[in-house]
Parts: C-alpha cells; structure tokens; sequence
C-alpha cells in the first residue's frame, strides 16, 4: 500500500484519491478526513510538488502536518511544521488507512 518513494505524483494514485479539486466525482472535502494526506499543485512544475497530512479540519481551514517546509510556506524548506491552510489550496487528497 505504502508508494516507496518520496516523489510526491507516486502518493496520489487514482485508487486512492478520495478527493481532487474539479473532479465532479471526487469533489466532496467532507470525505477528507484526520491522517489523509493532501497535495498541493505547483503551476510552474505541472504536477503536485507538495505534500502533508491532514491533522484536523475547522471550517474552511485544513490543519496539517509538513515536512520540508517553512514558515513562510513554502516547498523547501528547514523543518517539519504544523501549518493552517485554506480548503482551496488542497489540490488532492489521499486515504491510505482503510
């Protein structure tokens, strides 16, 4: 179950995705849920460059868990960080506890 590898596309394979934004039949953020991991897409890579695990959701915001981050947000970075995110910049997500 576990994708071997670090490259982020290899954690959001299709049977595993639970939800991606402006995918009609994955389009419900309710399903998300405490341990999934999310993705994040970079234009200027053309893929999901980034990516976390989902610690709690409030409202509109996504509370997560990252590593290779920093303080002001983004992909490289110094440290593992618990950061707030808005709904909208999750560009997928991915269940890998059944």
């Amino acid at each position: 179950m576990n994708p071997g590898s670090a490259y982020c596309p290899d954690w959001f394979k299709k049977k595993y995705v639970v939800y991606q934004r402006g995918v009609a039949s994955k389009s419900k953020f309710e399903v998300c849920k405490k341990g999934d991991v999310f993705g994040i897409w970079f234009a200027e890579k053309g893929r999901v460059a980034h990516m976390g695990m989902i610690e709690s959701i409030e409202g509109n915001l996504v509370v997560t868990l990252e590593g290779n981050t920093g303080g002001d947000g983004g992909r490289d970075g110094d440290g593992f960080y618990r950061k707030y995110r808005l709904k909208k910049q999750i560009f997928n997500v991915a269940n890998y506890i059944k």
